[in-house]
């Protein structure tokens, strides 16, 4: 189930502070890590 922050303030300042921390807001979705992580086990011999 995705978590929405649209109307959740707090969670916004939370990714706000990061964004402003680390110049930059990096999310990814779960299935893509899932099969990035699948993809480099298959291939770890390239």
């Amino acid at each position: 189930m995705p978590i929405h922050i649209s109307g959740d303030e707090e969670q916004l300042a939370i990714l706000e502070g990061v964004q402003l921390v680390t110049g930059s807001m990096s999310i990814v979705h779960v299935e893509d890590v899932c099969r990035a992580e699948v993809f480099v086990a298959v291939n770890e011999s390239l």
